[in-house]
């Protein structure tokens, strides 16, 4: 796997997190797609200097965990600000 099959791999899992309604199918995509980067990023990495184990672990578990928060917060927050109906529907969309 090399970089510049990044974008046309990701395709479907970035129409998966935009389609994604509830909180088990966003967080759902978000690990997908954090496990699908850690896959690129370490085929990718500079092997004369490796990575532990325990390293790729943690990293992947801080990432998983940040982006599932992240995600799961604004789609609520959305949910619950006083936006305009329009707006509102364009943001959850």
């Amino acid at each position: 796997f090399r970089l510049s099959a990044f974008m046309p791999s990701n395709i479907l899992i970035v129409y998966g997190m935009l389609k994604a309604q509830s909180l088990p199918a966003i967080a759902f995509w978000q690990v997908i797609n954090q496990t699908y980067n850690v896959c690129v990023n370490y085929a990718n990495a500079n092997q004369s200097n490796p990575l532990t184990t325990n390293q790729i672990a943690f990293s992947y578990l801080v990432a998983v965990t940040s982006s599932v928060g992240t995600a799961i917060g604004m789609n609520e927050g959305v949910k619950r600000a006083n936006f305009s109906p329009a707006l509102k529907n364009t943001l959850l969309k």
